[in-house]
């Protein structure tokens, strides 16, 4: 025996919920008859009285689900990593990488390397190595040696 419900949706309305067959998303119909698949998807709120609304929801559910590029979350490997007080003596490049991890290393990686804290932009990961710019004389600007005096 079906018992008669006393809200929205009643045994036989037509309801629409978003559809994740065979991974793709989409917005499906079906008439309300009180089964399980019926009253899992009102448990959830994933039943709408109209297809605009279903449709709304999805659009929701994807722009939840979209990934944010790494580049606008993590910031990008710059030479500036070498001007950090926890930058060691002995590094002489630093590098990114595939998963964001990156490093301060001496020589080839093998022979000393450090991860650096935090999470860096892997976007170019395989163009992310840094050599470090020579050491300037306290108060010279990049690119001059020597201030000399005649």
């Amino acid at each position: 025996m079906i018992m008669a419900r006393k809200t929205w949706p009643q045994f036989s309305d037509r309801y629409w919920y978003i559809d994740w067959a065979f991974g793709t998303i989409g917005v499906e119909s079906d008439y309300y008859d009180g089964s399980s698949i019926d009253d899992d998807r009102l448990n959830i709120g994933n039943c709408y009285r109209t297809k605009l609304e279903a449709e709304q929801a999805k659009d929701r559910v994807l722009a939840a689900l979209k990934p944010v590029p790494a580049h606008e979350t993590f910031p990008k490997l710059t030479v500036a990593i070498f001007d950090r007080p926890d930058c060691p003596d002995w590094c002489d490049a630093a590098v990114v990488s595939s998963c964001g991890i990156a490093y301060w290393i001496e020589g080839d990686f093998e022979t000393a390397h450090q991860e650096i804290p935090g999470q860096f932009d892997a976007s170019d990961w395989r163009n992310s190595l840094l050599k470090r710019p020579a050491k300037q004389p306290d108060g010279l600007p990049r690119g001059i040696l020597e201030v000399v005096e005649e």
